[in-house]
């Protein structure tokens, strides 16, 4: 996964704990996208607050999250949780289309004369 991130805020705000705190993001979000993605990140100081913003791009689309705060720890976690809740509910997503494919295959729509049921296909 290319990574780009550009930090613009002075030296004396951003610590070695902000970095740290950043690499676990991008190591987390590394771990849901598949390999060819490319990470961009901006982290900028703007009248008195800090904006940020994660974008990835994917062959599975496209996850851009933003956020703003007073405190650089609150604005990673910010931008962690909204971008790591979008990649996870991509993931379910895509699980349960799935278990839906799966289950499709193995259920058989019965008609009787009140009712209309499923039943499971017998495993050969």
């Amino acid at each position: 996964m290319k990574e780009n991130m550009q930090v613009r805020v002075t030296d004396s705000e951003f610590k070695a704990t902000h970095k740290e705190q950043l690499n676990t993001v991008f190591t987390r979000i590394a771990e849901i996208v598949p390999k060819s993605s490319k990470l961009e990140g901006h982290i900028a100081e703007a009248g008195g607050q800090y904006e940020g913003r994660i974008h990835i791009r994917s062959k599975i689309g496209a996850f851009v999250a933003k956020a703003k705060s007073r405190n650089l720890f609150s604005l990673i976690a910010k931008l962690q949780a909204k971008i790591l809740r979008q990649l996870v509910n991509w993931r379910e997503k895509k699980a349960a289309k799935k278990r839906y494919l799966r289950r499709k295959d193995k259920l058989v729509l019965v008609h009787t004369q009140n009712e209309t049921a499923f039943l499971m296909k017998e495993q050969p």
